[in-house]
């Protein structure tokens, strides 16, 4: 069976949004970081939506 990962990339790309907030008080990088991250996760989220929408296609 085929898995859709796009719903597990979009809660690590929040989840990496929230944690480079909650570290901000205890190095002066860990915002940026966490943008970086949540952007790796965001990009993958969108290529898994696109590949599971052209799998429904052909």
């Amino acid at each position: 069976m085929k898995r859709n990962y796009t719903l597990l990339f979009y809660f690590l790309f929040v989840l990496s949004m929230i944690g480079g907030l909650a570290l901000r008080d205890t190095f002066s990088y860990s915002m940026m970081v966490g943008s970086g991250i949540g952007l790796i996760f965001l990009f993958c989220s969108a290529y898994s939506a696109e590949k599971k929408k052209k799998k429904h296609v052909n």
